[in-house]
Order: structure tokens, then sequence, then C-alpha cells
């Protein structure tokens, strides 16, 4: 499936434009290049990188968390978050989906960890790394069995909460430079 690009390039731009974070819903998506898949060690999500060109403006840069469930995990994924599907997977020993794997529990605290630490994670062409903010260590001790939920509802970006103390933001498409909204939870955590 990982090797299948330009399946897996086609399938991404046919789902990602009825996600409710997908920002350019007025314009025309030419195609999609699958920049990178970052794996993420501990949980095996993927971490795909997505450009869509467009016909009529620049092009635009999304994340966005890929699992692949199979089997009676492909049962259980339709069942408690058939939104999260994206597509159907074929030519594997199970019927597979593959999904948006921020429902995944583990995918939070693994990306709260990275982004507490120092650890940076390695693609062919984007690397993962910490950019830590006051209070952030704590996530590297947090138990693997800490509740995490999906904030409910698609908003523009995708909100997890962590236990009772964190609330992570999974910026869906990525800008060059400092993002705001972290700006601002910096200004309002530090002294």
């Amino acid at each position: 499936l990982w090797r299948a690009r330009g399946q897996l390039e086609r399938a991404l731009v046919a789902d990602i434009t009825r996600r409710r974070w997908f920002r350019s819903k007025a314009q025309s998506v030419g195609k999609g290049d699958l920049v990178d898949l970052v794996t993420m060690p501990e949980t095996g999500v993927r971490m795909a990188f997505l450009q869509l060109s467009y016909i009529e403006a620049e092009p635009e840069t999304y994340v966005i968390p890929l699992g692949l469930a199979v089997g009676t995990d492909a049962a259980r994924l339709e069942h408690d978050h058939p939104r999260a599907a994206i597509a159907e997977v074929t030519g594997l020993d199970d019927p597979g989906i593959l999904y948006d794997a921020t429902v995944e529990p583990g995918l939070a605290l693994e990306l709260g960890r990275l982004a507490s630490g120092r650890k940076r994670l390695r693609g062919a062409h984007v690397t993962l790394g910490p950019e830590p903010v006051r209070g952030s260590s704590a996530l590297r001790r947090l138990p693997a069995d800490t509740p995490v939920r999906v904030a409910p509802g698609e908003q523009s970006n995708s909100s997890v909460f962590i236990g009772d103390q964190f609330i992570m933001k999974l910026f869906r498409k990525l800008e060059p430079g400092p993002n705001p909204e972290v700006e601002v939870g910096r200004f309002l955590t530090e002294d």
C-alpha cells in the first residue's frame, strides 16, 4: 500500500475535499503529490504530507495521519469511527481500510512525546521535531493508558484531549513560519 504512491495520492485527493479542515473547497484540485510519508515508530502511523496543486491558486500542503486497519480491526474502525475511513484496500489477505489515524489514542501520546522531547523523525523530505512549550515535558511522563479522545465534530484542524490536562491540535494545512495559534499559546503559558 505505502509503495503504491499513485493510488495513495488519488485516494487522498478524493477524500480530502470532503473534510471540514480542507480549506480550499472553492478551488479545483489539479493533482496531489505525496511529498513524504514519515513513520511514527511507536504506532506505525504514517504522517502523510500531501501537496495539492490547483488550477487557479497556489499549491497547499496538508498533513494526514494514516493508518491501515485489516480484518477485525477494520470492522471495529467502521463501527467506532466511520468518518475516519479514507478508502477500502484490496489485495491483502483480508480486506482493509485506509483511515485518518487521528482517532488512534496512541498517536496523540506519541506526538506529545515527540513535541516535548529532543528526538526528530526524518522522512525523505520532511523532518518532524519538537517545539516545546512550558509544561510540555509532562507529556513525556504520561502513562500509555492515559485516556485520549478526539474532539467531537471536525473543525478547521483536529483537536485531541489527552487526559484532563492537555489539548493537542493537529494543524492540517501547513504554512511557512510560526503558527499564530502556537505563538498565542506560548504567550499565555509562559511567565
